[in-house]
């Protein structure tokens, strides 16, 4: 019998999610995300991930994002989940009416990347801003859960913590894998600077 993983931790603005305050998402679904992976409170690249959630937030709703506040509602949600290691994920919104960002911070077990190549798919698709990372994109859930067991992911190289599984194959073309080269793109990711959140 498999363990069920424990259901994800929600937060608003700091505040634990509450049948109101999960209608933001569920009704004003335009806005944008980012997802990071902590171990023991630290992120790899925190510094990218809060700089892509300002300027996307300055692009969609003319607003600055402070990136203390982000840090500090990724502290209070892991702290309220009672993890160091986790999958974060944090979306932005900006309802009607609304005259500061809406920040939702979901905390779930950390995501443990399989090794090995990996086999991708190629799909007529194309998202709009493709620059701004956002909910309820509907292609790319589509095609993910058409391809199935392909193990179809969003990239031709996978990077996760540290493991960097290489493409062999999309849709009949099969791509030799080079291990010298997987070897480097470990060492310069690992080489990243992990930043406490």
């Amino acid at each position: 019998m498999t363990t069920q993983p424990p259901p994800p931790h929600i937060e608003l603005d700091g505040r634990p999610a509450t049948e109101e305050t999960l209608r933001i998402p569920a009704l004003y679904g335009f806005g944008h995300f980012t997802a990071l992976q902590v171990r023991d409170g630290r992120v790899r690249g925190l510094g990218l991930h809060l700089a892509r959630l300002d300027a996307a937030n300055r692009e969609l709703f003319g607003l600055p994002l402070d990136g203390d506040r982000v840090r500090e509602l990724i502290r209070h949600a892991l702290a309220g989940a009672g993890r160091r290691d986790a999958s974060v994920r944090v979306n932005a919104y900006l309802p009607p009416g609304a005259t500061r960002t809406t920040l939702m911070v979901t905390v779930r077990e950390p995501a443990v990347m399989p090794s090995g190549a990996r086999s991708l798919m190629s799909v007529p698709y194309a998202r709009t801003a493709p620059h701004i990372k956002r909910p309820g994109e509907f292609g790319q859930t589509y095609y993910g859960v058409l391809a199935g067991p392909l193990d179809v992911r969003g990239g031709a190289c996978v990077r996760h913590r540290h493991q960097a599984p290489p493409v062999r194959l999309i849709d009949d073309t099969v791509f030799p894998v080079d291990e010298e080269l997987m070897k480097d793109l470990g060492a310069v990711y690992d080489s990243a600077p992990e930043e406490a959140v």
